[in-house]
């Protein structure tokens, strides 16, 4: 982004360095992808919410982001848009491994800089699919509508014609292609059109055509108000098939419609007394009897703070005689617990009575609940993000001048214990910010070929140890075993984790049991929100005798902060990390509980036999002793306080160090002509240049200069930028881990 901010300054007005910061920040935090090209379509920078949508392509160009959407006719369109000039979005549809994505890409001109875009990008995925199954609920009803043996007919104020049923349009035969030509004058006569209302009287005639009319009764007419306007609803039956409707097969077909319609309905009087219920409806609330027998509508109706809300503006409008054309949301008492539905009312005025639709919206619910509930874990992962940086330079401050004063103040020195105190509680805190980090994917790791077994095997005196001796744990391991790519000391994390919850759910005696296995699945998988495709996969179940998860608090298990332990007790994040964790390194999380029997979480972590260069060159690495060295080093660091420990340490050690506060800085003693040091280390957030940036830059002059990036954010990222000849330290990091680092890449 820093390139961008300089365009901008030097085209058309100067940026303050804070200001330039906090342009950095918005694009690079903000909760869409965004990204930034030139006349020739070069991305000149693009966010991490943009890499994340796009796993981790290669997106150089327009051409990359354009192949990645599919070579999208949409994508085309608005990019010769944006590229003429003009602003433009529209909506685009892919699908990566089996799985349907919709996006809403924008793109809007730099009217500062000629040929420069702006990208923004939004994954709407969960918005598109509540959309579709709303569009799927409606075309149900309309459907049933169409195959009624009635005609229904909406009309405006006007007394044009808005809908017409199937039935309707066939009782008009060739009349029907010309509905939108057509007012309801041209259907009846003697219609009254009075304040916006329309008024047919009953018995009417039905004009067919130009000289042949049908007999019909209107058997109500409803008025609403949608979008500011009245529409009147009417409800047209044939008079020669109504004469004796409860004698004739027109009657059993309008009560075969009724009682099959795929949404309960209910006819209601002014004390909203059960008068008549389909029977959809009385199967969903009670298949041992029906409703209608002295019920009434409170009684099928939850009583919480929402029904009872809507139940008083159905009440108010019932006693106004007039419905808007609104739903009343409701929780309805089921035979099978509660549902979620919408209820739509209709007034019968000659009757004082109301005809009440209820419309299932459980799956509507689940989506927006997901959809939420995405959008509050994306907020908290910005949020975790956001904090790391600036906190673990300060965490890093207090660890790295804690490894100074060690150095004078020996084990006999009084101030050695207070010190100590202060280090312990500084690596404290930084846990924390790693299992925020791991929460949000955004942890620091360094994946390797491991073999789960093994890391049980070893780690299982630990366990031991944690759960106490009145649990009884037992490793089992399959035959056909299986490496995994991974953390070792964030799988360790996770193993320790879960066993601690098993350990707390069991009260401190039962059976625990984990499990290493391989599996195959063929299909995919919709687990905790996601979807888990067909692979080959290494399993890890950890089982326990537990007290299980009720099924409330089953779908909270992983929200970050929730926690059932008393107060104090725990932080609630034990579990969000593990799904952090199981999640980022590609895997995923299933969870099995019944109440008083216990509990059983299974990670599926990705088969991955294949031994790298890296795996090879990591077992080959032997403990440095000797941490001491002459080299010469640059430290680019805007933190005060960690520069100077970090300078102050590698002095110690011996190695000689210019250090500069920023990129800038940093980048014109390069270009200076100086010559190249044996080693660069960055701080990856500065202001105006970042630490890739700069690495970019520098690369250019000496192609062979090693770096070492330092950050709290993970570092995958600057590998598919800078290529595998990258190194990283994460912070925070002690004097101990620096001087290692530093020595180790040196070689």
């Amino acid at each position: 982004m820093s390139s961008f901010l300089k365009m901008l300054r030097q085209s058309f007005c100067p940026v303050s360095r804070a200001t330039s910061q906090a342009l950095d920040d918005i694009f690079m935090q903000s909760h869409c992808g965004r990204a930034i090209t030139n006349m020739t379509g070069r991305i000149l920078t693009i966010n991490d919410r943009l890499i994340d949508y796009t796993h981790g392509s290669k997106i150089k160009t327009l051409n990359d982001l354009q192949a990645w959407f599919q070579d999208s006719e949409t994508f085309i369109a608005i990019r010769e848009s944006g590229e003429n000039g003009h602003h433009a979005e529209d909506i685009i549809e892919i699908t990566t491994k089996d799985q349907k994505h919709w996006f809403q890409v924008s793109v809007t001109p730099v009217r500062e800089i000629a040929g420069m875009l702006h990208w923004r990008v939004d994954d709407i995925t969960a918005k598109q699919s509540l959309d579709v199954v709303l569009r799927a609920e409606r075309a149900r009803l309309m459907d049933f509508a169409d195959q009624a043996p009635l005609g229904f007919l909406t009309v405006d104020s006007n007394g044009s014609i808005v809908y017409a049923n199937a039935t309707l349009r066939l009782w008009l035969k060739k009349r029907a292609d010309k509905m939108d030509d057509l007012n309801v004058t041209d259907l009846f006569e003697n219609v009254a059109i009075q304040n916006g209302v329309i008024d047919i009287p009953s018995p009417a005639q039905l004009h067919l055509s130009k000289d042949k009319f049908m007999d019909v009764s209107i058997i109500s007419q409803l008025v609403s108000e949608n979008e500011g306007r009245n529409l009147t609803q009417m409800i047209i039956a044939d008079s020669d098939q109504s004469e004796d409707m409860a004698n004739t097969k027109s009657y059993n077909r309008f009560q075969t419609f009724f009682d099959e319609a795929p949404l309960g309905i209910a006819l209601v009087d002014k004390d909203s007394s059960m008068l008549e219920v389909n029977a959809q409806l009385d199967n969903l609330i009670d298949p041992t009897r029906s409703i209608v027998d002295g019920s009434i509508l409170k009684d099928i109706v939850v009583d919480d703070v929402d029904s009872a809300h809507s139940l008083k503006l159905f009440y108010d409008a019932f006693e106004k005689q007039f419905f808007e054309d609104k739903p009343f949301d409701l929780t309805l008492k089921t035979y099978e617990g509660t549902m979620p539905v919408q209820m739509y009312a209709r007034m019968i005025k000659d009757k004082n009575q109301a005809v009440l639709h209820f419309i299932d919206v459980s799956k509507q619910k689940s989506i927006e609940k997901q959809f939420s509930q995405s959008q509050k874990m994306q907020a908290v992962g910005q949020l975790a993000g956001g904090v790391a940086h600036d906190f673990n330079n300060l965490l890093t401050a207090m660890i790295g001048y804690c490894d100074l004063l060690l150095l004078r103040h020996k084990p006999s020195d009084a101030s050695f214990s207070d010190v100590m105190q202060i280090k312990q509680n500084a690596n404290r805190a930084a846990n924390l910010v790693r299992q925020l980090l791991a929460f949000s994917r955004q942890q620091t790791l360094q994946p390797k070929r491991l073999d789960p077994s093994e890391i049980l095997t070893e780690l299982s005196h630990l366990l031991r140890r944690l759960i106490g001796p009145n649990i009884d744990l037992k490793l089992k391991h399959t035959d056909d075993m299986g490496y995994i790519r991974a953390d070792q000391g964030q799988l360790e994390q996770v193993m320790i984790n879960l066993v601690v919850n098993a350990r707390d759910a069991m009260d401190g005696k039962g059976d625990l049991t984990v499990h290493v296995g391989t599996e195959t699945t063929s299909e995919k998988t919709l687990v905790s929100g996601d979807t888990q495709p067909p692979g080959d996969w290494v399993t890890i179940a950890v089982e326990d005798t537990g007290s299980g998860i009720s099924k409330d608090n089953l779908a909270r298990i992983f929200d970050p902060f929730f926690t059932t332990k008393a107060v104090g007790a725990g932080t609630g994040l034990g579990l969000a990390t593990v799904y952090g964790i199981v999640r980022q390194t590609g895997g995923y999380v299933h969870v099995d509980s019944t109440i008083d029997k216990g509990t059983t979480f299974t990670l599926y972590f990705p088969r991955n036999d294949e031994e790298t260069k890296s795996d090879i060159k990591q077992s080959a690495k032997k403990p440095v002793a000797d941490l001491t060295g002459t080299a010469h080093i640059v430290l680019v660091e805007d933190e005060d306080a960690v520069r100077s420990f970090s300078k102050r340490a590698l002095a110690n050690k011996g190695y000689q160090v210019t250090d500069f506060p920023d990129g800038m800085d940093a980048k014109d003693w390069f270009d200076a002509g100086n010559d190249a040091p044996d080693l660069l280390i960055t701080d990856v957030i500065m202001p105006e240049i970042d630490g890739p940036t700069l690495a970019k830059h520098v690369r250019k002059l000496h192609p062979d200069l090693k770096i070492i990036f330092v950050s709290g954010y993970t570092e995958e990222k600057f590998k598919k930028e800078l290529g595998e000849d990258v190194h990283f330290l994460p912070k925070p990091f002690s004097l101990q881990q620096l001087a290692a680092k530093v020595k180790d890449v040196l070689g």
